[in-house]
């Protein structure tokens, strides 16, 4: 974020009539003193305005957050999030070292950049080779990948973006993007300790256009008019003014953080900052390339619509399939505008005696306090959907009983519940005017099954533990406990419950500090610590003892 600001100051200088000589290591640490301390300020003033931060009357020296409670579930929600994407890249990362490399390598990418060197005309060249997959450790590639799979963008990652040349898909774009960062690692290896101008050049992975061209066509075996594609829209720009940003003035702008192929002025090459390639948000990234590409709820393609529609039919096979709700009717289309019902139902489910209405919504993950606002917005404005669609069909019992297959009699006996399901779990367990909200993920767990894996414990690559918890044992209990389970549920209470604040000094221009408080993400409680013992006792007892490692 800081790398912006300064690139943002440095296209507007005039271009220096000779290159700089020297050592450029000082003017380096003063410019990334500048810069960082500048984001760091405008953090401050973005919490100051969006979270309401302010400094404590009586303590003139504490800046805290107005809502703490929130804050701290916006801690776990993104806790949760990590948790959610990582959880098949974990079974991956367990079962990785009994895969034979040619197994690997169908999981990750078949050939990426292997190295660079230099040319006799000081040019940067990347060696593309095919990835050897020899290490016990799974490729970040590999691990990206599948997180994906049941992630909130794994429904569009084989689509093709309608508004991006070269028939690309998000799954193309991100195995570029690894390709990209191996070719970034191995040409920032090539610089040397002095930061003369070569060295910085090469510091910061500088790298031919065309070079980089061969490299993709190489390695993801795609023709040169796609490999540029791609580079064009990996290739930063700076964000458009616009009125308002959701009226599209600037739809799939993230700056860096999706694209960063830096243009150098003047020059057929581009600089790729490392950090970048191997410190991003995966979703967060994909969903840029979406709103960029094409497939967003103002473009060609309404991911909304697509999400809606994929969602419901997962539910009804969940429901299906799980024994325990022999009873549960789930309306696999939603209810349509008709004649004589002009409402637009999302979600209709009877669990239980309970009737449950839901309005489903695929939003953007808010990354900042700016976009965590909008986003609350967005859930009141769901509510108040969901609400409204709910009260409809409280009158219009004959439209539930046609919706789901039940007789007209039992509609009047169920009560109704308005929520709102979410594609992601910013949100999660909120109760939004009456609307209890709701993760996507969590509530395919709940419906497929009583039982829920709340974690685990792996001793090596040998075995695994499981801990398991019971949310329901019969249908009456699925629907009397659903609300109860959607305000506390477990998988984020255990993030919640592991949140702590404390104080942080900050420098005053005038000497001496004042405090910020703030909450931190601790290790696993000492509940969860003791069962965890008990876990991998019980598995030592089960299992030979581990031979001693090899030399």
């Amino acid at each position: 974020d800081a790398t912006e600001s300064w690139l943002f100051d440095s296209y507007r200088l005039p271009t220096p009539p000779q290159p700089f000589q020297g050592d450029a290591a000082a003017k380096a640490e003063g410019a990334i003193g500048f810069y960082s301390m500048r984001n760091v300020l405008k953090n401050l003033y973005y919490k100051a305005l969006h979270e309401g931060r302010y400094l404590v009357e009586q303590e003139a020296d504490l800046w805290s957050p107005l809502d703490e409670e929130l804050v701290a579930l916006n801690l776990a929600w993104q806790g949760r999030e990590e948790a959610s994407f990582l959880s098949n890249a974990i079974d991956l990362r367990f079962h990785w070292s009994r895969m034979t490399p040619a197994e690997r390598r169908k999981l990750g990418l078949k050939r990426s950049a292997t190295g660079a060197r230099v040319s006799p005309t000081g040019k940067i060249l990347i060696d593309t080779k095919q990835v050897p997959y020899f290490s016990k450790r799974p490729t970040a590639c590999a691990l990206e990948r599948a997180g994906f799979a049941d992630s909130s963008v794994g429904l569009f990652m084989h689509q093709r973006l309608p508004k991006a040349a070269g028939l690309m898909t998000p799954l193309m774009l991100a195995d570029a993007w690894w390709v990209l960062a191996d070719a970034a690692r191995h040409a920032s290896k090539l610089s040397r300790l002095s930061m003369d101008q070569r060295s910085a050049r090469r510091m910061a992975a500088t790298v031919d256009i065309d070079e980089l061209e061969r490299c993709l066509i190489k390695a993801l075996r795609i023709d040169l008019p796609v490999a540029q594609a791609i580079i064009e829209f990996l290739t930063f720009k700076e964000q458009k003014p616009g009125k308002d940003r959701d009226a599209g003035a600037s739809v799939g702008y993230r700056g860096l953080w999706s694209a960063p192929l830096v243009p150098v002025p003047g020059e057929a090459a581009v600089a790729m900052p490392v950090a970048v390639f191997i410190t991003g948000n995966s979703i967060w990234r994909v969903e840029a390339w979406l709103e960029k590409g094409g497939i967003d709820d103002r473009a060609i393609e309404h991911r909304g619509d697509q999400f809606e529609k994929s969602y419901r039919a997962e539910l009804v096979q969940l429901i299906s399939g799980n024994p325990v709700l022999r009873h549960a009717r789930f309306a696999a289309d939603g209810v349509k505008i008709t004649k004589d019902f002009r409402e637009q139902i999302d979600l209709v489910m009877r669990l239980g005696d309970r009737l449950i209405v839901g309005e489903l919504k695929f939003l953007l993950t808010p990354a900042d306090p700016s976009s965590l606002r909008l986003h609350f917005a967005k859930l009141a404005d769901a509510a108040g959907q969901a609400t409204r669609k709910a009260e409809a069909l409280r009158s219009r019992p004959g439209v539930v009983a046609r919706a789901l297959g039940i007789p007209e009699d039992d509609v009047a006996k169920l009560a109704v519940q308005p929520i709102i399901v979410l594609n992601h779990g910013f949100g999660f367990s909120m109760e939004v005017q009456g609307c209890r909200v709701i993760e996507a993920g969590f509530l395919r767990s709940f419906l497929s099954s009583g039982r829920i894996r709340t974690g685990g414990i792996e001793r090596g690559s040998h075995s695994r533990a499981e801990r398991v918890k019971t949310l329901y044992e019969t249908e009456a209990e699925a629907g009397a406990r659903f609300d109860e389970i959607m305000a506390r549920p477990p998988l984020l209470m255990r993030l919640l419950d592991r949140i702590s604040w404390d104080e942080i000094p900050y420098p005053r221009p005038t000497g001496g500090h004042f405090r910020i408080k703030s909450p931190f993400r601790g290790d696993i409680t000492d509940a969860e610590r003791a069962e965890a013992a008990s876990v991998v006792s019980a598995m030592q007892q089960r299992l030979p003892p581990s031979r001693p490692p090899q030399e």
